[in-house]
């Protein structure tokens, strides 16, 4: 055998794994080539699920008043048991 047989036979494991990696990556950017975003029309309700925790009650306000105006359809308050404000 070779001197150098063991220098190579110990690259061979990280080379085999650049090359697997490789040929995952362009897989993935062949099958990228053909994606197409979704052109119809699409609406659903949107929901916004909110934690409150001593929360400042005019910027709180802010944050509805923003939510509702982008025509979210539903806003869920998670208020904690501790808050009293």
């Amino acid at each position: 055998m070779p001197e150098f047989a063991p220098y190579f036979l110990a690259g061979a494991p990280p080379a085999a794994l650049a090359a697997l990696g490789w040929a995952v990556n362009a897989a993935h950017r062949r099958v990228g080539l053909r994606y197409r975003p979704v052109t119809a029309a699409y609406d659903r309700p949107l929901a916004v699920v909110s934690p409150v925790y001593r929360e400042d009650p005019s910027l709180f306000r802010r944050a509805l008043e923003s939510w509702l105006a982008d025509g979210v359809s539903e806003v869920v308050c998670v208020i904690h048991e501790d808050d009293h404000s």
